[in-house]
């Protein structure tokens, strides 16, 4: 009889009971972790790096509503990257930067003056450019708005 006494502690409620407190040690392991994690803001100051967002969205929208688009393109015959700006664009005397983004080291980014020729035609020469992937960013402005392009190349 008390066999069969053993068997009857150990019945439904015995493991609705330990299923409940596994539950609950679960649950709050998984709370004091994620107190436990660092949740700062990557800026203080993140109201005016809304706004830049903002404007660069506008910008890149700017670029789009353009006409013709403004076109980067990877010379290999002549180790350039010609920026070519529509007819709207280059009459308007633009004036910006050119960035050559190198993702993988930024020791060796570089930023240049936007300077259009009459045929809205601007080359950047890649003779001293490392090989790999290059961003080339263009920021400008032309009749009081802001513009902006990009485009990734592959220097071989």
């Amino acid at each position: 009889m008390s066999d069969n006494n053993q068997q009857s502690r150990f019945n439904w409620g015995t493991g609705l009971t330990i299923v409940i407190v596994l539950f609950v040690c679960a649950t709050l392991s998984v709370v004091v972790f994620l107190v436990s994690l660092d949740y700062e803001m990557v800026t203080e100051k993140h109201y005016e790096e809304a706004t830049k967002y903002q404007q660069h969205i506008e910008r890149i929208e700017h670029t789009a509503a353009l006409g013709d688009p403004v076109e980067i393109e990877l010379l290999q015959e002549t180790n350039a990257v010609e920026i070519r700006f529509p007819v709207e664009i280059s009459t308007a005397n633009p004036r910006g930067t050119i960035e050559l983004y190198r993702p993988s080291d930024s020791s060796l980014d570089q930023k240049l003056a936007l300077k259009v020729d009459e045929q809205g035609k601007q080359q950047v020469s890649t003779v001293n450019l490392a090989k790999g992937k290059w961003r080339i960013k263009v920021n400008w402005m032309a009749d009081s708005t802001s513009f902006f392009k990009e485009r990734n190349i592959f220097l071989y």
